[in-house]
C-alpha cells in the first residue's frame, strides 16, 4: 500500500501544472489511504502537498490549514523536509499578507530545520525569501546578507537554480549603483545558464542586460544592449515562444526610442501590441502603450499621443479596480 501511495504521490506531482483536478484527485486519495493505514509520514507528506495545491489555487485558507496539519504530523516523525518546506509555505503566504513578523519567524524556523536536516536546497530557497523579506523593508543591508549566504549554499552544493537567482538577484540590487559588479553578476548568471543548456533563463538574462546597457552612460553601451537584445531574439527563434517574442520587440522599440529612431521604435512596439492579448500582462500593457504614446510624442504626433495615454488612464482604471482589496 505504501508504495501506491508513493505513486500517487508522484502521479500527483506530474499533473499539478497541466491537470490539476486529476492532480488533487491523486493527492487527496493518497491523503486518504495514508490515513488508512496510519503512516505519519505519508500523511505529512500527502497534507504538505494538498497545502501547495490550494496555495496554487489563490486559497490561503486551507493552504495554512494544511500545512499546519503537515506539521503536526512532521514532527511526530522528524520529517525534516516536511517542516522545512511547510515552515517555509507559511513564511511565504505571511509576507504576502505584509505580515512581515510572522514570515520572519516562519522562515527562521524553516531555516533551522534546514540546517539540522541538511537540506541544502531548501535551505537556498529560504535564504532567497529571507533576502526578498528584508529588501520590501528597505533593509538592502540585511537583504544582501541573506543573498550573499544563498549564493555561498548554492555554490558548495552546486545547485545551479539557486545560484543563478542568486547573481541575478545580486545584479539587480547593484545595476544603479556598480556597474562592474552587476555585469559580473549577470554574466556569472549567464554562464551557469549556458552550460545548463536553460535556454529561457539565459532569454532573461540577455533582456536584462541590454537593458542595463541601454541605460548605461559606460561607452559603448548600445551597442551591447542591441547585441544581447539579438541574443534573446536568437534564444527566442529556437523555442518559438511568443510571450518571449513579445520581450523582443518591445525591448527592440525602446532601443531605438533611445536612439531616437521613431519609426522604428513604433514598428517594434506594433508588433509587441499584436501579441499583447495573448503574451502580456495588464502591467506589460500599460507600460508598452505608455512608451508608444512617448514615442508619438517625441513625433509631435499629439493626436495618437493622446489616444494611447487614453488608453493607458483606461487600462490603468481597469488594473486598479481589478487588483484592489
Amino acid at each position: 500500500m505504501s508504495r501506491r501511495i508513493e505513486k500517487d504521490i508522484d502521479r500527483y506531482a506530474s499533473y499539478l501544472e497541466t491537470k490539476p483536478e486529476l492532480a488533487f484527485y491523486y493527492i487527496n486519495k493518497a491523503y486518504r489511504n495514508s490515513v488508512d493505514i496510519g503512516n505519519d509520514s505519508l500523511i505529512a507528506r500527502s497534507l504538505c502537498n494538498l497545502g501547495y495545491y490550494y496555495y496554487s489555487k489563490g486559497n490561503q485558507a486551507q493552504a495554512k490549514a494544511h500545512y499546519f496539519k503537515a506539521i503536526t504530523y512532521g514532527r511526530s516523525v522528524r520529517y525534516g523536509k516536511i517542516l522545512s518546506y511547510s515552515y517555509n509555505q507559511l513564511g511565504i503566504i505571511a509576507a504576502q499578507s505584509d505580515q512581515f513578523d510572522k514570515a520572519l519567524s516562519w522562515y527562521l524556523a524553516s531555516l533551522k530545520m534546514a540546517n539540522l536536516h541538511h537540506l541544502p536546497e531548501i535551505k537556498s530557497r529560504i535564504l532567497l525569501n529571507l533576502g526578498n523579506l528584508y529588501m520590501i523593508q528597505a533593509d538592502t543591508l540585511k537583504g544582501i546578507e541573506y543573498y550573499q549566504q544563498n549564493i555561498a549554499n548554492a555554490e558548495h552544493h552546486k545547485l545551479n537554480k539557486e545560484l543563478v537567482q542568486g547573481y541575478i538577484t545580486m545584479a539587480l540590487i547593484y545595476s544603479a549603483s556598480d556597474a562592474e559588479k552587476t555585469i559580473k553578476y549577470y554574466y556569472d548568471a549567464l554562464r551557469i545558464a549556458r552550460e545548463a543548456n536553460d535556454d529561457a533563463t539565459a532569454f532573461i538574462i540577455h533582456l536584462n542586460l541590454s537593458d542595463f546597457y541601454l541605460n548605461s552612460p559606460m561607452q559603448g553601451s548600445m551597442a551591447k544592449s542591441l547585441g544581447h537584445l539579438r541574443q534573446a531574439a536568437e534564444i527566442q527563434k529556437r523555442s518559438n515562444d511568443e510571450s518571449q517574442l513579445f520581450f523582443v520587440h518591445f525591448n527592440l522599440g525602446g532601443y531605438y526610442l533611445t536612439k531616437k529612431q521613431y519609426d522604428l521604435a513604433l514598428e517594434y512596439y506594433e508588433k509587441a501590441l499584436a501579441l499583447s492579448p495573448t503574451s502580456s500582462t495588464s502591467s506589460q500593457k500599460l507600460n508598452l502603450y505608455k512608451s508608444i504614446a512617448a514615442a508619438y510624442g517625441y513625433k509631435n504626433d499629439y493626436k495618437n499621443a493622446y489616444s494611447y495615454q487614453e488608453k493607458y488612464r483606461n487600462l490603468m482604471t481597469v488594473f486598479l479596480i481589478s487588483t484592489r482589496i
